[in-house]
């Protein structure tokens, strides 16, 4: 047997407090919610009216309607319920935002204060407080405090820290913990070196064989006029010196081109020449 699938509709609670709703305040009688859920959703039309006669006693029994002058109206019992169904689903269907944490674990930010106070007899909660609002992104106020606290209790607990009067040190199964890591990352790091040391790549370009290719007459005529303009302008940066010469360029006339434009074209046809001989 093939199971049913979903049905393409709200249930049959939800319709008829549409139909209601839509109908204003003085409510629906039973045929209309039965002809507005029969032309606004794809159900059943022959098991309607039985559906709809059947919901309405239930939720009139449960309060949920009202009866006045033979149309049925909405509790507030009932659109409270509705309401607080949707919003559920609405949450459960909207994907959870995992927020970043701005700091390392409360272990590595512990260890890191105890290790850098040097003490002999450990550090004080106060002292790790004050070490990780200098040099993390914690908030300054109580409920960090308390948090704190917290955790400082848990790191003992585990076996992360021992307690001295009031103060924490590292226990020993920790700092051999640490050593551990430590090592194993130094040998990863070993044997990343080797492998680098293993591959040699070339880093030389290979040259490209082939004809040099044409100037043009701007090219021409910058190489010509460069020393002129440098000498008129002898304070000017390399960068400023291209734009004095570009705008010099373009105040040339045509008549005045007509040399570099030769030169341009010849060196164009030397150009395809050689081009041809190496293919």
């Amino acid at each position: 047997m093939s199971k049913k699938g979903p049905a393409p509709h709200p249930s049959y609670e939800v319709m008829i407090y549409k139909a209601i709703k839509e109908h204003g305040r003085y409510g629906a009688s039973i045929e209309d919610i039965k002809t507005y859920i029969e032309s606004n959703y794809k159900v059943d039309k022959t098991r309607v009216s039985s559906e709809v006669a059947t919901n309405i006693k239930k939720l009139f029994r449960g309060g949920d309607l009202t009866l006045s002058m033979g149309n049925y109206k909405v509790s507030p019992k009932f659109a409270n319920r509705l309401t607080k169904a949707a919003n559920a689903a609405r949450a459960a269907t909207k994907p959870k935002v995992v927020k970043k944490v701005a700091h390392p674990s409360y272990k590595v930010m512990v260890n890191k204060a105890i290790s850098v106070t040097k003490s002999r007899g450990g550090a004080s909660r106060m002292a790790i407080f004050k070490y990780l609002q200098a040099n993390y992104k914690v908030p300054a106020d109580v409920v960090f405090k308390r948090m704190l606290s917290v955790q400082l209790k848990r790191l003992v607990k585990n076996g992360d820290l021992t307690m001295v009067k009031a103060s924490y040190k590292i226990s020993d199964k920790a700092k051999q913990e640490l050593k551990k890591s430590i090592r194993k990352k130094a040998s990863i790091r070993k044997k990343s070196v080797k492998k680098v040391k293993g591959k040699k790549k070339s880093t030389k370009k290979a040259k490209k064989t082939g004809p040099k290719r044409p100037k043009s007459a701007y090219l021409f005529w910058s190489a010509d006029h460069r020393a002129e303009i440098k000498k008129k302008h002898p304070d000017v940066t390399p960068q400023q010196l291209i734009g004095l010469i570009a705008a010099e360029w373009k105040k040339t006339s045509a008549n005045d081109r007509k040399k570099f434009d030769t030169l341009a074209a010849k060196d164009k046809t030397r150009y395809q020449t050689e081009l041809a001989a190496t293919k």
